[in-house]
């Protein structure tokens, strides 16, 4: 359907209270996922925007927080037939794009605490598939 051409970190943002990350035994870690695209029928791109926002607790003092945009630019394939429908753009959208680009999401939080001298963040992988579907209130059968 689309090939990736491109992607960029858009946004990032880094805080932490150095002290507190460095002392801090076992830090509790809360993150959340956004997607979002949309689609340009006349020049047939597809601009998919993965963000996160990370957030790293000791006891309830916030001491690190990440938040992190990256747009992937997409171009339609040449041997598609015609205009997508919209369900099959919004899966793209919301499962196939992501998937692509969550392993430069992760590697630009990995890069980014490993910069700051403390311990990388590893930020575990998301089933988007069965994110999207959970949302959608829909059960996979296999």
């Amino acid at each position: 359907m689309f090939n990736l051409l491109e992607i960029f970190v858009k946004k990032i943002n880094f805080n932490l209270i150095r002290e507190k990350v460095l002392k801090c035994e076992q830090m509790k870690i809360e993150s959340k996922v956004d997607v979002n695209g949309k689609y340009n029928r006349k020049i047939k791109i597809m601009e998919v925007m993965l963000g996160t926002t990370i957030k790293g607790f000791e006891n309830d003092l916030s001491i690190l927080n990440i938040n992190l945009e990256l747009i992937g630019i997409f171009g339609e394939n040449e041997n598609n037939n015609g205009d997508i429908d919209d369900n099959a753009l919004e899966l793209f959208t919301k499962i196939k794009a992501p998937s692509i680009m969550y392993p430069f999401l992760l590697e630009n939080i990995y890069s980014v605490t490993l910069k700051a001298k403390i311990k990388p963040i590893i930020v575990p992988y998301i089933d988007f598939k069965k994110l999207y579907f959970d949302s959608k209130n829909f059960k996979i059968v296999h």
